[in-house]
């Protein structure tokens, strides 16, 4: 078909208000030279002058933040298919192909925007976002910066209405200059952690973010508005371990959307350690001395409410923070405004979580975090919500077994109650090795084990039998003064109370720990665990359930203790 046939077709299938069918042939036509400036006129009039004042209006809408007027830009975009445009250059005179909404949909994301789930990237490119669309797709939920070589035609791209979604998140900058200018001068907005680019310019923007980190880290450069996650490190008597774990946590490339604070308690021992922390130089460090020793848990509560973040990661000053984890959880974090707890898995301790767990505020939240805090290291929480609360009238119950180990409980308890909660299986927490623990020697742990002799670690005052007891008395108290009027929750809180306790007994016995006496203990159990659930005001089908989950209890313990008797006389 010869080019005046061409556009004949394209003018029949016009008529026939084939308009897609029309309009590939008229482009056709016009890319052979054929009456380019009578196809051009009609394109404009019958595809463009519709459409011109939506154009306009999404431009204006999402453009602002550019110094590109609308009758600058060089491209125009010809209504084709549904969500799909023929790009005109008018300063070449010249189609540049089509850009499709649907394929910026089903763009692949670049496998680093993938890995790094929560940071800003910054690209640099010509202008063609044709080729970058899994930037764009990306950037729907992420912070882009853009260094555009091209302005004008990389910022026509914001006239099309269907892209206001993906560009909402998106910045472009003509220079290098006006780059580390904004980013010098708004010291709270984060810095992208991700570049892209030729070899030079990754290089160029490297020096350049690498430039503004470290004027971040200075008195002058700190910014503490947008902080979003602190991780707090109440200390007591052991500054040598402090200065371990600021070797870890001083590499990290975060500056505006993280802080560390230190609560140092106590006045005995490494102090010369703890002078040494006061001393360093990086402004993402809030130190705090209090000069004297003080009850741990008002440490912990010093150590929240001196924070900056809007949550705030309580870590233990013998535990590392897995720092390629972080990215993870700021970007649960800043994606879930709901959520006021989040337990983190450890290495240890935590190494039970496998997958998600969460739980909607009110009693599915108290479900969800109820007896599974034993560890302080990857508790995250809501500053806010916490600092809402007098967590300090909780002293009033020192002598209360369960708060004197698990005070965190209490708080988390009463913080379900304020939003949702999360258990998170990706580890964030590398547990150290208690400086009072004992190292095992596993041979002769082996030789007791055969001689049915107790193992427990001497320490492990808490893990006794008689220790455990004295807790289950103490969350008794607890489900009382919890759930005041709320028999359900207090049910539910036994519930997982005595599945708890037969988790600790069966431990301390897997130790031989009072191996002859473990039927007396599990009576004792058995016997104190009935009265409390007559101390409640339950319904019969919640106290026929807590009665069934006892015996059950009971039998499945007894159970494990007599097969571990029969393989210590088999051995």
């Amino acid at each position: 078909m010869n080019e005046a046939a061409l556009v004949d077709y394209a003018c029949a299938k016009f008529q026939e208000e084939k308009y897609e069918e029309a309009l590939e042939a008229f482009v056709l036509a016009y890319c052979k030279g054929y009456e380019k400036d009578w196809i051009l006129e009609n394109i404009y009039q019958c595809y463009m002058e519709g459409n011109q004042a939506e154009f306009q209006s999404a431009y204006a809408r999402h453009a602002g933040n550019v110094n590109v007027a609308y009758e600058d830009c060089i491209l125009d975009f010809i209504p084709y298919k549904e969500g799909a445009y023929y790009i005109f250059d008018k300063e070449e005179g010249a189609f540049r192909g089509v850009f499709s909404i649907s394929e910026l949909r089903d763009a692949e994301i670049e496998p680093l925007l993938k890995q790094m789930e929560f940071s800003a990237a910054v690209l640099e490119f010509d202008w063609n976002w044709n080729e970058r669309k899994s930037f764009l797709t990306d950037a729907k939920e992420r912070k882009l910066y853009v260094i555009a070589h091209d302005m004008k035609r990389c910022m026509s791209f914001w006239k099309i209405p269907d892209l206001a979604e993906y560009f909402k998140n998106v910045r472009v900058f003509e220079s290098y200059g006006a780059f580390q200018a904004f980013f010098h001068q708004n010291t709270a907005t984060y810095l992208p952690q991700m570049i892209f680019g030729s070899k030079e310019q990754r290089e160029e923007l490297t020096r350049i973010l690498e430039e503004e980190h470290k004027y971040r880290l200075t008195p002058e450069g700190r910014n503490t508005e947008n902080v979003l996650l602190t991780i707090a490190i109440p200390t007591y008597n052991r500054g040598h371990l402090v200065l371990e774990r600021l070797k870890t946590l001083r590499t990290m490339l975060y500056d505006a959307e993280i802080e560390i604070v230190i609560s140092k308690n106590g006045m005995k021992y490494y102090q010369e350690e703890y002078k040494e922390v006061s001393r360093i130089q990086d402004a993402r460090i809030q130190y705090f001395d209090h000069g004297k020793t003080l009850v741990f848990t008002e440490n912990w509560r010093y150590a929240i409410g001196m924070a900056h973040g809007r949550y705030v990661l309580m870590v233990s000053d013998e535990d590392d923070v897995i720092l390629q984890s972080l990215e993870h959880y700021m970007k649960l974090l800043a994606t879930h405004p709901q959520i006021s707890l989040v337990r983190a898995k450890s290495t240890f301790q935590g190494s039970y979580i496998t997958k998600r767990r969460y739980g909607e505020r009110g009693v599915h939240s108290f479900e969800c975090m109820f007896l599974s805090q034993n560890y302080l290291s990857g508790l995250i929480i809501r500053r806010e919500d916490f600092m809402q609360e007098d967590f300090a009238e909780l002293e009033r119950f020192s002598k209360n077994a369960f708060y004197a180990f698990y005070p965190h409980e209490w708080w988390c308890a009463v913080l379900s109650q304020k939003g949702d909660c999360v258990e998170e299986p990706v580890a964030l927490i590398l547990e150290g090795e208690a400086e009072f623990a004992e190292k095992k020697d596993e041979a002769l742990e082996e030789e007791k084990r055969k001689r049915g002799e107790s193992i427990l670690p001497a320490y492990a005052g808490y893990a006794t039998y008689e220790s455990r007891l004295k807790q289950f008395q103490g969350i008794v108290e607890f489900l009382h003064w919890m759930w005041k009027g709320e028999p359900s929750y207090s049910a539910l809180g036994l519930f997982w109370t005595i599945r708890k306790t037969e988790r600790l007994f069966v431990m301390a016995r897997q130790y031989n720990y009072e191996r002859e006496q473990f039927e007396e203990w599990v009576d004792k159990f058995c016997w104190m665990a009935m009265d409390a659930i007559d101390e409640f005001d339950f319904e019969e089908n919640h106290k026929a359930r807590l009665l069934a989950e006892l015996k059950n209890s009971c039998i499945r313990m007894l159970k494990q203790h007599e097969e571990w008797n029969a393989e210590i006389v088999e051995a």
